[in-house]
């Protein structure tokens, strides 16, 4: 994963964020005075979407975003291929945000295209996951061609999926539930070397990506299923590349002897 920062606000944040919901909501509201328009986006509340910016990166598309709503025509009734009404901001939005995700799966697609030890890649093992992204890019591409409940599920999937983010909001949670995990071996030994590890990776992507680096030590699915013992928590520290006292590292060696 690509490393991002959390933000750290600023007075001139709160401002520039504030006066741009400000305008936004000032424009729907005049609009609404002239004629309830039902496909026009609802208020924005200031306080739910700052509680929702993580990096700087998505603070700035969230302001240019609601800056584009606020320019003439922007407002103006748009009708997908299948029917479906919204603003023309509005499906550009999505258009963008479509953009952003598609091209993170891409991304991602291109990483599971790299050949292992033995040549092969998971895409040339059929991995689910491969199959999971071939189908999503294609739903994305549906977006005009959707209506009713689909329609609206896909476009609230794109707007929680396609911010600048997502990355980070997405490691954060990984983050969150792996720390929780891993506390069933705090009465093992060692494990005060795990939290110290673990818990010195301030960024949540710096975290992802150590932990991700071996395929069962990242799986979280497969950690929640397994109970180790305290040879194989030891031998998980070492695939985590966690140094342990010497003559307990005999014992790891003695485990794998015996697979």
């Amino acid at each position: 994963m690509a490393i991002q920062n959390r933000i750290r606000w600023s007075q001139k944040d709160y401002v520039t964020l504030g006066k741009a919901v400000a305008k936004f909501n000032k424009k729907i509201n005049e609009l609404n005075k002239e004629e309830r328009k039902l496909y026009l986006p609802e208020n924005i509340e200031y306080k739910e979407i700052k509680e929702n910016i993580y990096t700087r990166n998505e603070l700035k598309r969230v302001i240019s975003s609601l800056k584009n709503f606020t320019k003439q025509g922007a407002e103006e009734l748009y009708t997908t291929k299948a029917g479906e009404q919204i603003t023309k901001w509005e499906m550009n939005e999505l258009k963008l945000q479509s953009r952003v995700i598609k091209n993170r799966l891409r991304g991602e697609l291109k990483n599971l295209s790299k050949v292992n030890e033995q040549g092969i890649s998971r895409v040339q093992m059929g991995s689910e996951r491969v199959r999971e992204i071939e189908a999503q890019i294609r739903n994305l591409n549906k977006l005009e061609k959707k209506t009713g409940w689909e329609f609206q599920s896909l476009r609230r999937r794109i707007q929680s999926s396609g911010t600048m983010d997502y990355t980070y909001r997405k490691a954060l949670v990984y983050q969150e539930n792996y720390l929780k995990e891993m506390e069933k071996y705090k009465n093992f030994d060692n494990y005060e070397l795990l939290e110290q590890k673990l818990k010195s990776l301030k960024n949540p992507i710096s975290f992802f990506d150590l932990v991700s680096e071996n395929e069962l030590t990242g799986d979280l699915t497969y950690q929640s299923d397994q109970y180790y013992s305290q040879a194989e928590f030891n031998k998980f520290l070492g695939d985590l590349g966690i140094e342990i006292p010497e003559e307990e590292s005999e014992i790891i060696s003695d485990l794998e002897n015996n697979e």
